[in-house]
C-alpha cells in the first residue's frame, strides 16, 4: 500500500507560511523540505473522501482494487525535520480540516465554472497519449 504525506490542503498558504520561516529563520544555502511527518496511506485518503462526501455507507461502491503498475512506489514522502525542528514550522490547518476545504471548493460552483476542464487530472494512471491527445485537442 503506497503512502502520501499529508500536507494541507490550502497550498498556496502553506507554502507562503512556509517560505516565510526559511526568509526569516533559515540559514543561506541550507536546503528545506516543506511538509510533514504525518502520513496516509492512499486507501486512508480514499475513505477520507468518501466520508467527507457523506457516502462512507456506500464504500465498497467507489472503492476498487486494481494491479500495482510495475514502478509503482511505495511511499511518496520528504524528510521535513529541518523545517519542524530547527525553525519550528508546520502545517497550522489539520488533514481533515484541508481536506473539508478542498472538497468544499470542488462543490462551489463558482469554482467549477472557471475550471471546466479539471476532470481530465482526475484519471488513474493517465497515459502519455492520453496528455497528448489533450494537449492537441487544446490547441486547435
Amino acid at each position: 500500500v503506497a503512502h502520501v504525506a499529508a500536507v494541507a490542503v490550502d497550498e498556496a498558504a502553506l507554502a507562503a507560511r512556509a517560505f516565510d520561516a526559511v526568509l526569516h529563520g533559515g540559514t543561506v544555502g541550507h536546503i528545506y523540505n516543506i511538509g510533514t511527518p504525518f502520513e496516509k496511506t492512499n486507501l486512508e485518503v480514499v475513505r477520507d473522501l468518501i466520508k467527507e462526501f457523506g457516502l462512507a455507507d456506500q464504500e465498497e461502491k467507489f472503492i476498487s482494487y486494481v494491479k500495482d503498475r510495475a514502478f509503482n512506489d511505495v511511499r511518496y514522502s520528504i524528510d521535513c525535520s529541518k523545517m519542524l525542528e530547527e525553525l519550528g514550522w508546520s502545517p497550522q490547518i489539520s488533514w481533515e480540516e484541508g481536506l473539508r476545504q478542498t472538497v468544499a471548493w470542488y462543490r462551489d460552483e463558482a469554482n467549477i465554472s472557471r475550471w471546466p476542464n479539471y476532470s481530465t487530472g482526475l484519471t488513474a494512471h493517465p497515459s502519455l497519449d492520453q496528455h497528448a491527445q489533450q494537449f492537441v485537442n487544446a490547441m486547435k
